[in-house]
């Protein structure tokens, strides 16, 4: 989500993104897309027997679900401690997300490195360890679970920046609206509700575990376990200001008028 020099939008705090960082995540993507596709190859080599496409289908859930839980962590932290002058993390990772609670469109005029590169750079060493490891069993269910498991989170892990993208879109392409309202992807209504409060429904890859780890508080007490260990709250968080309404997006001055997405 950081800005290239050529993107417009409020001024960065620690100035413009660093000239080896763009090379660092196309080269992560590169990784990232050839390892998936290594596995993929591997757990097809399992068969497509009618008994295991259940256990595969269980596996595409999980995994999904592990996504949007992932994303949702990584948002609340990020949100929650460590400044954006903190050296390397504060550059790829704090700032990010400082920067789209200032400019919640910024990650609209955002390529494609940009989007995904920081998600590659997590998931590429993981698949490489997999790699490493036996393949899939045909006639292991645990087995063909966790690796289909694995795979679903890596794509939705690495496209959940893409998810949050749309959401924040004056007008997502028709497709894109209707996997929103399907609710299979992130629907802007819902996130909204992050941008409100600044302290809830952190998760950005679908929001399907937004309601559930809200009402059991699990970000608040998971919070105050970090603290009491001794980590610091970043005193720049952004539910550290006061609740913001929600934004409009602006309407364009040709053409019909941008559809309400979600």
């Amino acid at each position: 989500m950081p800005r290239t020099p050529g993107d417009s939008g409020a001024e960065s705090v620690t100035g413009q993104r660093p000239g080896w960082l763009a090379p660092v995540e196309w080269a992560a993507m590169t990784a990232a897309s050839v390892l998936w596709l290594v596995l993929v190859v591997r757990l097809a080599g399992a068969g497509p027997t009618a008994s295991r496409l259940v256990w595969l289908a269980a596996g595409v859930v999980l995994g999904y679900l592990a996504a949007d839980f992932f994303s949702g962590v990584v948002h609340w932290f990020c949100d929650t401690f460590f400044e954006e002058d903190t050296p390397l993390l504060g550059r790829m990772l704090i700032e990010p997300f400082r920067e789209h609670h200032r400019d919640p469109l910024a990650m609209t005029r955002h390529g494609l490195a940009e989007i995904a590169g920081n998600s590659c750079l997590a998931i590429a060493p993981l698949l490489a360890v997999v790699a490493l490891l036996p393949p899939p069993a045909a006639g292991a269910p645990l087995s063909l679970v966790s690796h289909t498991t694995l795979l679903t989170f890596a794509v939705g892990a690495v496209i959940t920046n893409q998810f949050h993208k749309w959401a924040h879109l004056p007008a997502a392409p028709r497709a894109v609206v209707r996997l929103q309202r399907a609710g299979l992807v992130l629907r802007p209504v819902h996130h909204a509700q992050h941008h409100r409060t600044q302290a809830e429904a952190y998760c950005v890859a679908t929001g399907w575990l937004n309601p559930v780890l809200d009402r059991i508080g699990f970000f608040p007490a998971t919070e105050r376990a970090l603290c009491a260990l001794g980590l610091p709250m970043s005193v720049t968080a952004p539910r550290r200001r006061a609740p913001q309404p929600p934004v409009d997006p602006p309407l364009r001055r040709n053409g019909p008028p941008p559809r309400r997405n979600g």
